[in-house]
């Protein structure tokens, strides 16, 4: 009876279960000619900065202040109070987050005018405001804030977080704060449409053949099969449609019947309905060395000439016909690693040709695309 709970248990987790990827994003106001923010990611959004008890000059900026990136904005009528007590006085920045968030960083650069607040501090939204986070001297040249943000109140939040910005004892209210580049950095835990338990790769004579499962799905819509030759350059070389949303476990196959000589590396590109998409773990696979093979190196080609790797096959068997059966005129150069350079001695149109070779009752053909 233990045994069949903690396996309906597990069976419950793997079904619930969602793995969660984690990825970087950054919200950034600029200034340059606007107060509007951007976000490298759509789940995390910026609003408008808001200032209270202070003025942004418009346009944003009368002379427009040189930041260390572009331009910045001033930031005027600080209150002359001998303290530093004033929270009614500050610029506001908020993101609003529509999935879980992970918070890592708060940054700015400030400085100030001759006659501008001589201290900055900052507050945040998770405890109302009361705790500074950090706090200052300006200079009249530009320093940078970097406040590392941790715990449970900046981990896989949601919603919106505001940061406010607030300056004190200024020689006179005409005194200028400057900001430039106020920028959140951190993760989004965005749910995997997909879970995949494993990806396999295996040669079969001249072809390798790919195999993978996944436990569920989430709104998937296919995967792509990729390929490499140095397991760093990947193109794609085919596509197997997605079971879409399931909580049973389903199998996907793919042919690969044009491998390279050498080793071939592969992975999948899984594509949701939403244009997500996901990256597996990279497997490879090589066939076998005396197994015959053909691979055409360019294809299509252009010109007189075609590259291929020959393996266990005799270039003098060479064949080139149209996809009509009528023959080609070719010659044949063997030259190192199994590599035979093919002349055509003819013109030849655009379209589709057969190359084909021999030894014994084996044969290989491959399609060769003219342009």
């Amino acid at each position: 009876m233990r045994f069949l709970l903690s396996s309906l248990l597990f069976l419950i987790l793997a079904v619930t279960q969602r793995l969660v990827a984690q990825t970087p994003f950054s919200v950034r106001w600029s200034f340059e000619g606007s107060l509007s923010g951007a976000s490298s990611v759509p789940e995390v959004t910026p609003g408008n900065p808001s200032f209270v008890g202070v003025n942004v000059p418009s346009p944003l900026a009368i002379p427009p202040p040189a930041g260390p990136s572009g331009l910045g904005i001033n930031l005027q009528h600080w209150s002359t109070s001998p303290t530093c007590n004033n929270t009614n006085e500050f610029a506001e920045f908020t993101i609003n987050a529509s999935d879980k968030v992970t918070l890592q960083q708060f940054s700015f650069f400030f400085s100030k005018s001759s006659s501008g607040p001589t201290q900055l501090s900052v507050r945040s939204s998770v405890d109302g405001f009361n705790a500074v986070v950090f706090q200052q001297a300006v200079t009249d040249g530009y320093q940078q804030a970097v406040i590392p943000l941790s715990g449970a109140s900046y981990t896989e939040v949601t919603g919106p977080i505001t940061f406010r910005i607030s300056a004190c004892l200024p020689a006179s209210t005409g005194g200028v704060l400057r900001l430039d580049e106020v920028a959140f950095t951190g993760v989004v835990a965005a749910v995997l449409p997909v879970r995949l338990t494993y990806i396999r790769a295996k040669s079969t004579d001249n072809a390798i053949d790919l195999n993978w499962e996944t436990a569920w799905e989430q709104n998937t819509d296919y995967f792509a099969v990729e390929r490499s030759m140095d397991g760093e350059v990947f193109h794609k070389i085919g596509t197997v449609a997605a079971a879409g949303t399931t909580d049973q476990r389903q199998t996907y196959s793919f042919r690969d019947s044009a491998p390279a000589l050498s080793i071939n590396y592969y992975r999948l590109q899984q594509v949701d309905k939403d244009g997500r998409t996901e990256l597996s773990k990279m497997v490879a696979a090589q066939i076998a060395n005396d197994v015959p093979s053909l691979e055409i190196m360019q294809n299509p080609v252009e010109g007189p000439i075609i590259r291929l790797r020959l393996r266990n096959l005799p270039a003098e068997s060479l064949t080139l016909t149209t996809m009509t059966g009528l023959p080609v005129s070719i010659e044949t150069y063997s030259e190192a690693n199994d590599v035979v350079r093919l002349t055509v001695k003819q013109p030849l149109r655009a379209g589709l040709y057969v190359l084909q070779a021999k030894k014994g009752l084996m044969q290989l053909g491959r399609k060769v695309m003219v342009r």
